[in-house]
C-alpha cells in the first residue's frame, strides 16, 4: 500500500480519489474492534472480513488489506451510526434502500483498490469525496471529516476513552489527504515530452475542475501524479512521522497518567478484597475443625472394620499358602522322577550307541586286516575298500553329532524345569502379598497352567522318547546296512581271489 487509485461509483455521493498512505498506519496499533464493529452495525469480525473480502476478490494480500483498514477505523473513531453499506453493499440502514457492492469488476480495479481513501457520513451513508478532504485548511481537515451534515460532531460513548489520542491521528491523516490533493500535477510538454510541476492555484483549480469531470480523465490525472510526485511524497511522509512521534510521546504520558490512576484504584480494591478473605477465611476454618472432628469418628469405626476383614483375609492366606506348598511339594516330586527318567533314557541311549560304535569299529578293524591280508592285485577291490572306510568315518561322525544333539536337548529341558520351578517360586511370593479371591483366582489359573504345562511335558517326553527310539533304530539300520556291505565287500574280494 506504497499509493493506488480508489475507484468508487454508485449512487449516493460515491468520488475517485488517489490516496498515499501516512507512514504512521504502519507504526503502532490500537485495538478498538469492538468499538468499531458496534458502530459499523457489524456484530462479528467474521461478518465484517467476509463483506470485505467480497468487495476486494479473492486475490492475494487481502487478509492484509483487511487489517489496515481495520486499523484506519480505530483511527478515525467511526460514529455508532456510520452505515457501511456504501462500502460492502447490502441494504442502507438509515434509508432502508439497496446499496451496490463495491466488488471490482476488473483486475486492474481490485489491484487498485484501497479502502483508506473514504470518511463515512454518519447522517446520510454518502462517502466524503476528495475534494471534501483537500478543500478544507491543514487544521481544519479533521473536523471536515467528522462533522456531521447539521453540523454536530459525532459522539460515540464507547470511544470517549480514545479521544485525545484518535484525534491527533484524525488531524495527522487529514494533513497527509490535504498535502496530497494539493501537490503538483504534472503536465506533459507537447515539444519536449518531459512532465512539469504546477503552481498552488493551478492545483486548486484542477481540483474543483475534478469535481465535475468524468471518472476516465480523474484517472489519467492521478496516475500522473503518482508518477511525478512519488520523491516529494516520501520526503512529506518522513516529516509527518516526525511530527506523529513527539505526539505519540504526550499520548504515552497521558496514558501512563491514566494508568497510574487505575492502579491506585485498583490498590483500593485489593485491600477490600483482602478483607472479605480473612473473614471468609476465618468461617472456613470453622467448617473445617466440624469436618474434621465428624471424619476422625467415621475413621475410627472403620479401623476396626478393616482389622477386622484384615483377620480374616490372613487366615484365608495361610490356609491357601499350605495347600500351594503341599502341592508344589508334590509337582517337585513329579519333576523328580521325571527327571531320574530322563537320565536313566538318556543313559540307555548313550550306551546303545557307544555298543554300536564299538561294532562298527571292530567290524571295519575286521575288515581292514581281511583286505590288508588279501593281494592287491584288483584295483577295483582297493578302490572299494578306501570308500568303506570314508563311509565308515562319516558314519561315525553322524553318530557323534547325533549323541550331542540329544545331550543338548536334555539340558535344555533341564534349564526349563528350572525356569519353571523358579516361576512357581515368585507366583507364590505374589500370591502371598494378593487378597483372599485373587490368591484363589491365581490358585485355579495356576493350577489349570500347571496341569496344561504339564501334558506339554509329558507329550515333550513321549515325542522325544519316540524321536530317539527312531534315531537308535535308524542307527541299528545304518550300522544293519554296513556290515551287510562290508559282508558283500568281503565276499567280492574272495572271488577276486579266487
Amino acid at each position: 500500500f506504497d499509493g493506488g487509485l480508489v475507484n468508487t461509483y454508485g449512487e449516493g455521493g460515491y468520488a475517485d480519489a488517489a490516496i498515499q498512505l501516512p507512514e504512521w498506519i504502519y507504526g503502532y496499533r490500537i485495538v478498538l474492534r469492538n468499538a468499531i464493529f458496534e458502530g459499523l452495525k457489524i456484530r462479528t469480525e467474521k461478518k465484517a472480513r467476509a463483506a470485505f473480502q467480497d468487495m476486494l476478490g479473492d486475490e492475494e494480500g487481502n487478509e492484509v488489506r483487511y487489517d489496515q483498514w481495520c486499523d484506519y477505523l480505530e483511527r478515525k473513531e467511526v460514529d455508532s451510526n456510520t452505515n457501511m453499506g456504501m462500502l460492502f453493499g447490502g441494504v442502507d440502514e438509515v434509508s432502508g434502500e439497496d446499496v451496490p457492492s463495491r466488488k471490482s469488476s476488473s483486475n486492474a480495479d481490485k489491484n487498485a483498490v484501497a479502502p483508506f481513501a473514504a470518511i463515512i457520513d454518519s447522517e446520510d451513508g454518502n462517502l466524503l469525496s476528495n475534494a471534501s478532504l483537500s478543500g478544507n485548511s491543514t487544521s481544519g481537515s479533521n473536523e471536515a471529516s467528522l462533522e456531521r451534515q447539521d453540523g454536530s460532531v459525532p459522539s460515540d460513548k464507547p470511544l470517549e476513552k480514545k479521544e485525545t489520542s484518535s484525534c491527533h491521528h484524525d488531524e495527522t491523516f487529514s494533513e497527509d489527504i490535504s498535502a496530497l490533493a494539493k501537490e503538483p500535477e504534472p503536465e506533459c510538454n507537447n515539444d519536449v515530452g518531459v512532465p512539469q510541476t504546477k503552481t498552488r492555484a493551478s492545483t486548486e483549480e484542477s481540483e474543483s475542475h475534478s469535481q465535475s469531470s468524468s471518472s476516465a480523465e480523474f484517472n489519467l490525472q492521478t496516475s500522473e501524479l503518482k508518477t511525478a510526485n512519488e520523491f516529494e511524497l516520501l520526503r512529506m511522509q518522513i516529516q509527518e512521522t516526525t511530527k506523529e512521534r513527539d505526539t505519540f510521546k504526550n499520548e504515552m504520558i497521558k496514558l501512563n497518567e491514566d494508568v497510574s490512576a487505575i492502579k491506585n484504584q485498583h490498590r483500593g480494591q485489593i485491600i477490600e478484597l483482602e478483607g472479605r478473605l480473612e473473614e471468609e477465611d476465618t468461617s472456613h476454618k470453622c467448617e473445617k475443625s466440624k469436618l474434621l472432628a465428624i471424619i476422625q469418628s467415621e475413621r475410627s469405626a472403620a479401623t476396626v472394620e478393616t482389622e477386622q476383614q484384615q483377620k480374616r483375609f490372613n487366615e484365608k492366606l495361610e490356609s491357601s499358602e499350605q495347600r500351594h506348598q503341599k502341592e508344589v511339594a508334590q509337582l517337585e516330586m513329579d519333576l523328580k522322577e521325571r527327571e531320574s527318567l530322563y537320565r536313566e533314557k538318556k543313559l540307555s541311549a548313550e550306551k546303545a550307541l557307544e555298543k554300536a560304535e564299538r561294532n562298527a569299529a571292530v567290524e571295519l578293524e575286521r575288515l581292514q586286516i581281511q583286505l590288508k591280508t588279501s593281494t592287491g592285485e584288483c584295483d577295483a577291490t582297493s578302490a572299494e575298500i578306501n570308500r568303506l572306510k570314508e563311509q565308515a568315518s562319516v558314519n561315525t561322525q553322524e553318530h557323534q553329532v547325533q549323541v550331542a544333539d540329544l545331550k543338548e536337548r536334555l539340558h535344555e529341558m533341564e534349564k526349563a524345569h528350572e525356569a519353571e520351578l523358579a516361576k512357581l517360586a515368585e507366583a507364590l511370593q505374589v500370591e502371598r502379598n494378593s487378597t483372599v479371591q485373587e490368591v484363589e483366582q491365581q490358585l485355579q489359573e495356576k493350577n489349570n497352567l500347571h496341569k496344561k504345562e504339564v501334558g506339554i511335558l509329558e507329550e515333550a517326553l513321549q515325542s522325544s522318547e519316540r524321536n530317539a527310539s527312531i534315531e537308535i533304530e535308524a542307527v541299528h539300520a545304518q550300522l544293519g546296512a554296513k556290515v551287510h556291505e562290508n559282508e558283500t565287500a568281503a565276499e567280492t574280494i574272495k572271488r577276486c581271489q579266487e
